[in-house]
């Protein structure tokens, strides 16, 4: 380069940088049973000679596996698939409409997929061997050797001989559809009695009134009596007993009684038993549950955790973290073995929880008291203290109780003697109690007797007082009455004396009336007008004076 000549910089650029790292995940996924294949001389789910799952699955979905593309497109439409008639009337118990099962679109046609676990002589030495077969139709796109199938059944009812066993609708399909039909025909016998059928004579009633009835109409009939009600007699105490009937027989096969539902029905009102003979009554209804529990645990729980621990062991690919007794521990399954001599707990006991809390605090003070005799640890409680935690449904003790410190020394051993001294200083420190407790009392005592005489001073000075403001209440009321009493009798007095004083004066004036008009009759009778005129004036003016 020349001298003096500019050299640019290089170019930089801003770049983000992300690493995305695979983790495997193990998933336990239930199949329904219509999906699995089983040969029929198959008795054990670990010994089985051949063994499949066949479920559908779209030529997109067997790309996004990674399977080869000319296989995927060498494949025809499988008609069989979404033919299991369960499967179909599952999907129309919940109502959801299916999707179009034969789109336009190719790569959302469905086929049937079946893995298949099956011992086959495939190199041809005449020995077979488990191998596991992935295909579609006859295009196979995995075969493999392997150990074993990743399949566990479950069977709540194991049968002899027999690899699947039965469930509980197998036990009570008859009484089911029996009591269906028992119910049914007592809905009919219903219908029947609210709306009868009617004999009624040909020709002699009004056809279309019978058949179109109208509440409050009326039926034309040509003469009375030409109708009558066929009666249905009723069968709902039969049929009722008819179910209670086939009830009984279907708790008698299952073990299931209302019991183990709760304290419902007529079941207590029946018998004379008490509180401790229905805890029994339950417990031994639960037995039955317990029972299935424990074959599930000891047929599909069993297994499936032993393949969870295979398949950990095989492609687990980095450390795990992991909390052990309240404490972080990294694992690594990888180092683990993938099988162990050992018996698996499958964690069902024979005891209900309430009988375990029970056992563990009585453990608790038996343990107690064996301490003063040296004969327990700190230890010993801390493990009791863990199996009455677990069976109170806690997981972790050490939220609740701190493990005794292994380095701290034993407790010693106590003087042989020492119960004799402990025995005379509990008995001084009962006398002594004893007689604190009697002072107490008496102080007591005393003091009630002292707040009883004063509550009852108090009680006298106010019932004293309100029986003197009761008197002045009564005076005042009686008062207040007296003086209502005159007002009243004055006011009487005074308006009967001015009715007397008008009527005396309206009588007054008619009698003065009365005579002035005699008088000028008289005169006129007698020819005297004006002197009997004269004297009926002076007489009228005479009574108006005295009125006045």
């Amino acid at each position: 380069m020349a001298p003096g000549q500019f050299q640019p910089a290089p170019p930089t650029y801003d770049v983000t940088v992300r690493v995305k790292q695979r983790k495997d995940k193990f998933v336990v996924c239930g199949v329904p049973p219509e999906e699995i294949t089983i040969s029929k001389d198959s008795r054990d789910i670990e010994k089985v000679r051949y063994i499949g799952h066949d479920v559908e699955r779209t030529k997109s979905d067997l790309l996004s596996m990674g399977y080869d593309e000319e296989k995927v497109e060498s494949m025809y439409e499988d008609k069989r698939a979404n033919s299991s008639s369960e499967a179909s009337v599952r999907g129309d118990y919940d109502g959801v409409n299916s999707y179009d099962d034969h789109p336009a679109d190719k790569s959302q046609r469905k086929v049937t997929l079946t893995e298949a676990y099956m011992l086959v002589d495939f190199d041809k030495d005449g020995i077979a061997e488990y191998r596991r077969i992935v295909k579609a139709g006859m295009v196979v796109f995995e075969n493999e050797i392997v150990e074993d199938h990743p399949f566990a059944l479950f069977t709540p009812i194991l049968m002899p001989y027999k690899l699947v066993g039965m469930s509980f609708y197998d036990l009570v399909e008859d009484l089911q559809r029996i009591m269906t039909a028992i119910n049914r025909q007592m809905l009919d016998n219903f219908y029947l009695s609210n709306t009868p059928r009617t004999e009624i004579v040909e020709g002699q009633v009004n056809l279309d009134d019978f058949l179109n009835p109208v509440p409050g109409g009326a039926i034309r009939v040509k003469q009375s009596g030409m109708m009558r009600e066929v009666t249905v007699p009723s069968i709902a105490a039969q049929a009722m007993q008819g179910i209670e009937y086939f009830k009984n027989v279907r708790d008698g096969r299952t073990g299931v009684k209302e019991f183990s539902q709760g304290l419902v029905g007529n079941e207590l009102s029946k018998s004379n038993i008490g509180s401790e003979g229905v805890s029994q009554l339950m417990d031994q209804a639960a037995t039955r549950q317990k029972l299935l529990a424990r074959v599930f645990a000891e047929t599909g729980i069993k297994r499936l955790y032993r393949l969870i621990l295979k398949m950990v062991t095989q492609y687990q690919d980095r450390e795990e973290q992991v909390k052990v007794n309240g404490q972080w521990l990294a694992v690594d399954p990888r180092e683990w073995a993938n099988n162990y001599d050992m018996v698996v707990s499958v964690g069902i006991g024979t005891q209900s929880k309430q009988v375990q809390v029970a056992q563990a605090m009585q453990l608790l003070q038996i343990q107690q008291q064996a301490g003063q005799y040296g004969l327990t640890v700190p230890q010993n409680a801390y493990n009791t203290l863990e199996d009455l935690t677990a069976a109170l449904g806690k997981t972790d003790v050490s939220r609740y109780f701190t493990a005794p410190d292994p380095s701290q020394p034993p407790p010693q051993a106590p003087d042989p003697n020492a119960h004799k001294m402990a025995a005379i200083q509990a008995n001084a420190q009962i006398k002594q109690a004893e007689l604190q407790q009697q002072g107490q009392l008496q102080a007591q005592k005393q003091q009630g007797d002292v707040e009883v005489e004063r509550m009852k001073q108090a009680y006298q000075a106010q019932q004293s007082q309100q029986e003197t403001q009761l008197e002045a209440q009564r005076n005042q009321l009686q008062s207040e009455s007296d003086m209502t009493l005159a007002r009243e009798k004055a006011s009487l007095e005074y308006q009967l004396a001015m009715a007397k004083a008008q009527l005396a004066h309206q009588t007054a004036i008619e009698v003065a009336r009365i005579n002035a008009e005699a008088k000028i009759l008289a005169a006129k009778a007698m020819g005297a007008k004006d002197a009997s005129t004269a004297s009926a004036d002076a007489d009228y003016q005479e009574a108006h004076e005295n009125d006045a």
